[in-house]
C-alpha cells in the first residue's frame, strides 16, 4: 500500500477540525489501515487534549517539539494510542514555552516537517492537525501533505476567513488535491450552506451533518463509536474518506459493509418510521386536547346537572310544605351546594388539564426527539448528489408498487 498524507486546516477556530481528524484516524483504523496522528497545533494543542490520560510531562512519548529541536532523544517513542492509532503530540506540557518556540520557529518548523516526513513512511496515512489561521506550522505540513481538506461552518465568517487562508496559503495547496468541507451543518443551516459553498474556493467534500451524540462524546474527551448505523457523523466521514481517498476504497467498502451494510437502505427504511410515528403523536396531542375539552364539558354539564336537580327538589319541597323550612334555609342550602359543585368542578377540570399537559408535554418532547433525528439523516443524504439520486429511485420504486 502506497503512503499518504492528508492536511486538515481551518480558517477560524471552532470548526472542528481536531474532532474531525480524530475520527478519520478512527475510521481508517477500524478500516485495517495503519495511522499516524499528528498534532500541528502549536496554539491550543487541541488533539493532544484527548489523550492526556496516556501522556504525562514524565513520558516519553514522541512529540512534534522533540523533532524540532537539535537532537533526538533515544529514549522518546511514538505512543501507540488506546485509540488504534499512533499519535505525536505537539507538545508534552503546554507550559513549556521552550518547546512551544521551537514549533514557532522558522528553522525548528523545518527540522519537524522533515523528519516527520520520514516517519511517514512507515504509515499507511499520516494526519495532520493544523491549528486554525496562518502559522508557519500549518504552512510545513500542508506543503508536505498530499491532500488538503479545509473545514469551515455554513456562515459569512468562515467563508471569509477561508478567503484570509486562501490567500496566505493558497499558492502552495493544489487544486485538484484540496477540498473544503463544511462541517456540524443542520438541517436549518442547509440553504445558507447551498449559498455559502457556491462562492468559495475550493471544491467542496459533503458535508457533515451536526450530530449530538458525537459532540456529546467530544465534549467529555472520548473518541466514540462512528461505524454504525446510528451515527450520521461516522457515515458522512466514510463517505468523504471514499473521495479524499480512493486508494483505499476497497478497505473502507469492506468496513462500511462489515459494520453498517446497507445502511442507506436501513435509514430510508428508518425515516419513513420516524414520519408515521411522529404523524400519530401529532394526531395523538390533538385528540388528548379535543378529548380534553369534551371531558371538561361533560363534566361541567353532570355537576352543574345535579346543583339544578337538588334546587328544583327543596323548592318543590318547599312549596307542597313537605318541608317545613325558611327561603333563606333554602338560599344558604344553595350557596353552599354551588359552593362545594364549584370546587369540585375547579379541582376535577384542574386535575384532567395538569394531566393531558404533562400527557401533551411528553408527546411533544417525543415529536422533537424524532425530528432531531430526521433532520440529520436528511442532512446526510439531501447534501449528497449520489443519495438523492438513491433515496429518489427508491421513492420512485415505491410509488409504483403503491400503484400497482
Amino acid at each position: 500500500m502506497s503512503h499518504f498524507s492528508v492536511c486538515l486546516l481551518s480558517g477560524k477556530g471552532g470548526s472542528g477540525k481536531t474532532v474531525l481528524s480524530l475520527s478519520i484516524a478512527k475510521i481508517l483504523t477500524e478500516a485495517g489501515v495503519r495511522v499516524l496522528l499528528v498534532d500541528g497545533d502549536a496554539s491550543t494543542h487541541g488533539a493532544t487534549y484527548f489523550f492526556e490520560r496516556e501522556i504525562t510531562p514524565r513520558s516519553n512519548a514522541l512529540t512534534l517539539a522533540d523533532l524540532a529541536g537539535e537532537q533526538l532523544s533515544p529514549s522518546r517513542t511514538i505512543l501507540g494510542a488506546s485509540a488504534g492509532f499512533d499519535f505525536v503530540p505537539s507538545v508534552l506540557s503546554p507550559t513549556d514555552s521552550s518547546a512551544v518556540e521551537l514549533l514557532t520557529s522558522s528553522e525548528g518548523v523545518a527540522k519537524a516537517g522533515a523528519r516527520i516526513a520520514s516517519i511517514a513512511s512507515r504509515y499507511d496515512v499520516v494526519i495532520y492537525d493544523c491549528q486554525a489561521g496562518y502559522s508557519i506550522l500549518a504552512a510545513e505540513l500542508s506543503r508536505r501533505s498530499q491532500r488538503n481538506i479545509v473545514v469551515l461552518e455554513a456562515d459569512a465568517v468562515s467563508a471569509a476567513a477561508l478567503r484570509v487562508l486562501y490567500l496566505q496559503l493558497g499558492r502552495q495547496l493544489p487544486a485538484n488535491a484540496t477540498w473544503q468541507l463544511f462541517n456540524k451543518l443542520t438541517e436549518e443551516e442547509r440553504p445558507l450552506y447551498e449559498r455559502v459553498a457556491a462562492s468559495t474556493f475550493y471544491p467542496s467534500l459533503p458535508p457533515i451533518p451536526f450530530d449530538w451524540q458525537v459532540r456529546a462524546a467530544f465534549a467529555v474527551g472520548e473518541v466514540p463509536a462512528l461505524t454504525q448505523r446510528s451515527s450520521a457523523f461516522g457515515l458522512a466521514v466514510l463517505r468523504l474518506l471514499r473521495k479524499v481517498l480512493p486508494e483505499l476504497s476497497d478497505d473502507l467498502a469492506r468496513l462500511e459493509q462489515a459494520t453498517v451494510g446497507d445502511w442507506f437502505t436501513d435509514i430510508s427504511e428508518r425515516l419513513m418510521t420516524l414520519e408515521e410515528r411522529r404523524r400519530d403523536l401529532k394526531y395523538e396531542v390533538i385528540e388528548k386536547a379535543r378529548q380534553s375539552r369534551l371531558q371538561r364539558a361533560r363534566v361541567t354539564s353532570i355537576l352543574g346537572g345535579g346543583l339544578a336537580v337538588i334546587v328544583i327538589v327543596l323548592s318543590t319541597a318547599v312549596a307542597v310544605g313537605v318541608v317545613p323550612v325558611s327561603f333563606e334555609f333554602i338560599s344558604t342550602i344553595v350557596v353552599s351546594s354551588g359552593a362545594i359543585v364549584a370546587s369540585l368542578l375547579y379541582y376535577r377540570n384542574t386535575a384532567l388539564e395538569t394531566r393531558i399537559e404533562y400527557e401533551q408535554d411528553r408527546a411533544q418532547q417525543a415529536i422533537t426527539e424524532i425530528e432531531d433525528e430526521m433532520k440529520k439523516y436528511r442532512t446526510l443524504i439531501l447534501t449528497d448528489p449520489a443519495l438523492r439520486e438513491l433515496m429518489r429511485n427508491q421513492n420512485d420504486a415505491l410509488a409504483h408498487e403503491a400503484g400497482a
